[in-house]
């Protein structure tokens, strides 16, 4: 599962096909609902800032993940 960590204004501009918006500022006060740590995730955000503070937000609160470093800025797959 993609987690897209931007705000939801850049969420709505454009973001990968099937990706869930979950922005940087509710996992920053630990709001994990509809998260599982059952699944593993990849983490994604604009550059890659924001995608390794949650990545480690994440990881700390127990969840498998994978960062993408670069963000959406390296994606060059769909997007909706």
């Amino acid at each position: 599962m993609v987690l897209d960590v931007r705000e939801p204004y850049e969420y709505e501009e454009a973001h990968i096909v099937g990706a869930e918006n979950k922005p940087l500022s509710t996992l920053r006060e630990e709001e994990f609902s509809g998260l599982s740590k059952d699944q593993p995730y990849v983490i994604i955000c604009q550059s890659g800032n924001r995608s390794k503070e949650a990545s480690a937000i994440l990881q700390d609160a127990g969840y498998e993940l994978v960062n993408v470093s670069e963000g959406m800025s390296s994606w060059d797959g769909d997007l909706e």
